[in-house]
């Protein structure tokens, strides 16, 4: 599942949201680290690279649940 989330958020196609994850990113969005597209695609941003590896663990916990 981590790799899931992480090769989704590094990649260009991004990483396709479950339901209920909308919830999850809405700060990252808001703080402008990350975007969500027409097709339910989480990515990253310039400034959400940077911060990788703490997104890709917080929406990895919150799918191991």
């Amino acid at each position: 599942m981590a790799e899931e989330v992480y090769l989704g958020l590094r990649s260009d196609a991004g990483l396709a949201l479950r339901p209920g994850e909308e919830t999850v990113v809405l700060p990252w969005q808001r703080a402008g680290w990350m975007t969500v597209g027409a097709d339910g695609h989480a990515r990253c941003t310039a400034a959400g690279w940077l911060r990788l590896d703490s997104l890709a663990t917080a929406l990895t916990h919150h799918r191991s649940r």
